[in-house]
């Protein structure tokens, strides 16, 4: 497929106008630069504590290894809705835990009252 001339332009425009921002940006101080937003990141300490699964806030999960925003909050609705877990195995009724995710968040987890 062979490109029109005016394809050309546009895309010539378009790259000096990606580039012309790039490199404005990497010389400008970076209090002047535009921000991209991010989701905070909550790190979860190196000690082997582990977070009560019935107690766990949202961004107390965040701080699990493999648990992000969708996963986290689908654990907070099955816990409004079924009620406090009796046992760590009760994450498998949660749609994107299986086996394998279970064995990998189990040591960040405990059932706690």
């Amino acid at each position: 497929m062979r490109l029109k001339h005016t394809d050309w332009t546009i895309l010539t425009i378009f790259l000096t106008a990606a580039l012309s921002w790039s490199v404005i940006q990497m010389a400008s101080p970076p209090s002047l630069r535009v921000k991209i937003w991010q989701p905070p990141i909550v790190k979860i300490s190196n000690s082997l504590e582990s977070i009560g699964l019935n107690s766990a806030t949202y961004e107390e999960l965040l701080a699990v290894p493999g648990i992000g925003p969708v996963l986290a909050q689908r654990i907070l609705d099955y816990r409004k809705e079924h009620g406090s877990f009796k046992t760590i195995e009760e994450l498998n009724n949660i749609k994107g835990i299986g086996p394998k995710t279970l064995e990998k968040l189990k040591p960040y987890l405990r059932i706690n009252p």
